[in-house]
């Protein structure tokens, strides 16, 4: 087992004892990248659709596009999906916080629909 390996077993094991884990609102991920020189923890919110918007065939969803209409989301579903999104970006800070005393963070990145990353150096 290499170092970055090593550190990001470690860095899972201090955001576990931080309690911040993957829940209904959002996954949370921690892996070497490529260069093996950053741990890379990955915040995605998970989107929600409810049956009826399961059920939606292509041609639906083309035709509610072209006639101006939504996404293939209900406002239900729209409104779930915000939220998980809201909750992604209170991770994403809390993940910061977590790191933030015994840790080198790189980088942090949080879009408008809530996904985020955050780079620590090993």
């Amino acid at each position: 087992m290499d170092q970055a390996s090593k550190k990001t077993d470690e860095i899972k094991d201090v955001l576990y004892v931080a309690q911040v884990r993957t829940d209904e609102h959002v996954h949370i991920d921690a892996y070497p990248s490529t260069e093996r020189d950053l741990v890379l923890v990955s915040v995605f919110p998970n989107h929600w659709r409810c049956a009826d918007c399961r059920s939606k065939g292509l041609i639906q969803k083309l035709v509610s596009a072209f006639t101006g209409g939504s996404e293939d989301f209900c406002p239900g579903c729209r409104a779930q999906n915000e939220s998980n999104g809201f909750h992604a970006r209170a991770k994403v800070a809390a993940i910061v916080k977590a790191l933030r005393t015994g840790y080198t963070v790189a980088d942090e990145y949080t879009s408008s629909t809530g996904t985020g990353h955050v780079n620590i150096k090993i």
